[in-house]
């Protein structure tokens, strides 16, 4: 066995140290947590670092807590409960900073990362069943749920009363439901009345957020936690206005719904057709009156597509790009980060405000690097916490265009 201390948290979840100078992975089915000491197998050896697995906790932190979820190390949720919430939201802002130190490096000034939270408990709307269950962590097998602490309450009611399970459709192989005290709807059941299943008769939700009414298929991609949602959105459209705004990669329109009476005009690009769809029915039945514009494609063809029309109709591309000069961009990209071509598009148009939300922080560090090579300055830093007990995390950055139009 070998001796380590785990010295600091890195994305995904596991820790590192030191074993004669080479960096060592440490993961383990129970956690581990910075300062833990350790006994060890190396389980994976190469040439610039070493994966161990824990074999024994020799000296335990004081931030490790008893997992509060009989399922916890089963279901394939939660992966942090092992650490206090608050140290957990510590260590998430500490890889955050890691992340954007290493993208960053000199090329701006980092400004201070600040934590969003919300409740930690009965905060997830929106799960995926399998055979009426959850999968086991890497694995296929199902757990049986009786509950689910982190479920919101509705939801929650239903797993430990076993109504849920008696639903004929969560014995599908595949089944996503989405339950809120927001949702106006649901099923016709008055005990299902705040839930709505992918197999309902019409498996559109409609919740109440922040004043307004959205509708999303319950099938496609929409936020988990809206405690977190309702916290993000004023964060995200505060001090946007002007003539022009650009939503990019935008699904449903949520995120620049919130801002559009502030704009006199408002462009959607989404490549999820349905998605889109709902967008066009969120501006209507919330009698947002500003011109939507929308086009169903990726946001590379899109930004390709405005590069070489600015290319093609003017001797001075920029000239012509300040003719489709968008006041402010809020762009919110899939896991695997903004595409290239989006990025040159944004260095060309230089639109002078972005609210760049990310569910991934490596890809956000790098993309934020590209941006601020391009001239922009980071003035606002977020984590914030959408999946308290995992080692997920989001992030928020307002940007402000600093060099030369």
């Amino acid at each position: 066995m070998i001796h380590i201390i785990a010295q600091k948290a890195v994305f995904g979840g596991d820790c590192i140290g030191k074993i004669n100078g080479k960096t060592v992975f440490i993961g383990s089915a129970a956690g581990v947590l910075p300062g833990e000491e350790l006994e060890v197998e190396i389980v994976l050896s190469k040439k610039d670092y070493d994966k161990a697995a824990v074999k024994k906790i020799v000296k335990t932190s004081p931030h490790r807590t008893q997992p509060f979820c009989p399922h916890y190390g089963l279901c394939g949720g939660c992966n942090f409960q092992y650490a206090s919430y608050a140290y957990q939201l510590e260590l998430k802002k500490n890889i955050a900073q890691d992340l954007l130190v290493r993208s960053l490096g000199n090329e701006g000034a980092m400004p201070q990362i600040q934590i969003v939270s919300g409740p930690d408990t009965e905060y997830r709307s929106r799960f995926q069943f399998h055979s009426g269950g959850l999968k086991q962590r890497k694995s296929d097998d199902i757990v049986r749920l009786k509950d689910c602490p982190c479920a919101v309450k509705p939801l929650r009611t239903l797993l430990q009363s076993g109504a849920l399970a008696a639903k004929k459709v969560l014995n599908t192989e595949r089944m996503t439901v989405f339950a809120d005290e927001r949702l106006i709807g649901g099923t016709k059941e008055a005990a299902s009345s705040k839930i709505v299943c992918a197999s309902d008769a019409s498996p559109v939700c409609t919740i109440s957020l922040n004043g307004k009414c959205l509708s999303f298929d319950v099938r496609g991609f929409f936020q988990s936690n809206m405690h977190m949602l309702e916290k993000t959105l004023p964060l995200i459209t505060k001090d946007l206005r002007g003539k022009r705004l650009l939503d990019m990669y935008g699904g449903t329109g949520v995120l620049s719904l919130f801002a559009a009476e502030n704009f006199e005009s408002v462009t959607i690009v989404e490549s999820d057709k349905r998605s889109l769809s709902f967008a066009e029915t969120n501006y209507r039945n919330n009698g947002i009156h500003c011109k939507l514009n929308t086009y169903t494609m990726r946001g590379s063809e899109w930004a390709q597509k405005h590069l070489k029309q600015g290319r093609q109709k003017s001797a001075s591309f920029e000239n012509r790009l300040e003719t489709e000069h968008f006041d402010a961009l809020i762009i919110d990209p899939p896991r695997t980060g903004i595409e290239k071509e989006v990025i040159d598009y944004i260095a060309a148009s230089k639109p002078p405000i972005i609210r760049s939300l990310s569910c991934d922080p490596a890809t956000h560090a790098r993309d934020l690097k590209r941006l601020v090579q391009a001239g922009y300055t980071i003035t606002d830093f977020r984590m914030l916490d959408f999946y308290p007990h995992t080692s997920h995390m989001e992030s928020l950055a307002c940007l402000i265009y600093s060099g030369n139009r």
